[in-house]
């Protein structure tokens, strides 16, 4: 089986209680650029232009989701290559950004956080897929610890 190299979602729309504290999340220490804006309501992309990839949608009545209910479990956002994760890892790091985990994925490298909504993200990147590992013909994948340095040493 192969995956496209084209697979991907559009956009993704998240319901948030605070649209200035949750855009300050998502531009200034994500780095994600906004597009449009509204009273309530924001865009943001990579690259400041259309298509969006978020939107952000206040609503002050907002309920966190409780924990062992079903509902949304995290939005994966994949960055173009490991520099990019260091630099976005430190960004968050250094603005005190509690981190829930980092994985090493054999074929990803994934930082797990929450934005100010408790909104899981994952953001990774991919290894090559030339250095992916296959097990009877299967791309193999695992959750091991993920060594920061080796992230950081890409900058």
């Amino acid at each position: 089986m192969k995956i496209p190299d084209n697979t991907k979602i559009q956009s993704t729309d998240l319901k948030v209680k605070d649209l200035a504290a949750s855009l300050y999340f998502y531009s200034e220490l994500m780095g994600f650029k906004i597009i449009a804006q509204t009273k309530n309501s924001a865009q943001l992309s990579a690259n400041g232009s259309l298509p969006y990839l978020l939107q952000l949608t206040e609503d002050r009545n907002a309920i966190h989701k409780p924990k062992g209910t079903t509902g949304l479990f995290h939005v994966a956002i994949r960055l173009p290559n490991r520099a990019e994760l260091a630099r976005v890892f430190l960004r968050l790091f250094s603005n005190k950004i509690k981190f829930q985990g980092f994985s090493d994925h054999l074929v990803s490298e994934a930082i797990y956080l929450q934005d100010p909504d408790e909104n899981g993200l994952e953001l990774y990147a991919d290894r090559p897929r030339e250095e992916w590992p296959y097990n009877m013909g299967q791309v193999e994948m695992a959750t091991l610890p993920l060594n920061l340095n080796t992230i950081t040493d890409e900058l």
